[in-house]
């Protein structure tokens, strides 16, 4: 399958298929990406949280937005903010948004499900 078509197929999929391909894949790349600026990690604030975004690719992080840089943190660093998160109920996250939707998850959810599919790699 030639990359655009599995990038725009990826883009295009269903916000849960999106977070499952997620945990997937950063657990087989042991890699996380995030948008960075001036303030910090971009973040979107929503119905009183502080969401972060992630995605598990750079290009996908880039298609979001071309306007902060992208930024990769290994998979057991992310893993150890989130579990430093787990105390802050007002953050959530924002995985593999899109420009149409996005699955949100806990962090308490989040690194859970990580935590699951990197004891099947590992």
């Amino acid at each position: 399958m030639n990359l655009k078509k599995r990038f725009d197929g990826l883009w295009n999929a269903k916000p849960f298929k999106r977070y499952k391909h997620f945990v997937s894949c950063v657990a087989d790349q042991e890699s996380v990406w995030m948008l960075s600026n001036d303030a910090g990690f971009t973040t979107i604030d929503l119905d009183g949280y502080v969401n972060l975004l992630v995605w598990p690719s750079r290009e996908f992080a880039v298609a979001f937005d071309s306007q902060d840089s992208p930024v990769e943190m290994e998979v057991h660093d992310f893993c150890q903010c989130c579990e430093e998160i787990l105390e802050q109920k007002d953050v959530r996250f924002m995985v593999f948004p899109t420009d149409k939707d996005v699955y949100v998850a806990s962090a308490e959810e989040l690194l859970s499900d990580i935590l699951q599919e990197l004891e099947l790699i590992e």
